[in-house]
């Protein structure tokens, strides 16, 4: 985030750039109303950095996709334009996940499922995440910081 944050002047273009990165769709994947949440309503969420495995509803098929990615590569072949939701080995996760906090201090995602698959299948521990019910800087907070004179 913090090389993003480094190409906008100002807080509000750097929101609306993000915003726009979140509703954009993988090419070849369709529209999907069910998928479809508004960043506005979680961008003021906290930021934190959230461990994967807290992660109560992460997507059955994350280890399936691994697997079919894995396979592909072995094969030399990449995969068809919108297979796997855009997921891709070794493809970094660059936009925060949106999650709510569960009572029993795990989390369910909101917003950008195959984002978490990605950081399972790149074999991290962790993901940047906007926590409803949360505690931590807000992004605009994190803009600030980065924007400040060394």
């Amino acid at each position: 985030m913090a090389n993003k944050i480094q190409k906008f002047e100002n807080f509000d273009d750097y929101k609306e750039n993000l915003i726009e990165r979140l509703l954009e769709r993988e090419p070849g994947i369709d529209f999907n109303p069910l998928e479809c949440i508004n960043p506005e309503d979680y961008i003021g969420n906290p930021l934190q950095e959230i461990s994967l495995d807290k992660i109560y509803n992460m997507p059955e098929s994350a280890s399936t996709t691994k697997h079919g990615l894995e396979e592909l590569a072995k094969e030399g072949r990449e995969p068809e334009e919108g297979a796997f939701h855009g997921v891709r080995l070794g493809k970094p996760v660059d936009v925060p996940i949106a999650v709510k906090t569960n009572k029993d201090g795990t989390f369910s995602i909101v917003d950008g499922y195959h984002r978490a698959v990605q950081a399972f299948i790149n074999e991290d521990n962790t993901i940047l995440a906007f926590v409803e019910g949360g505690s931590g800087k807000s992004l605009k907070d994190i803009f600030d910081s980065e924007k400040k004179p060394n």
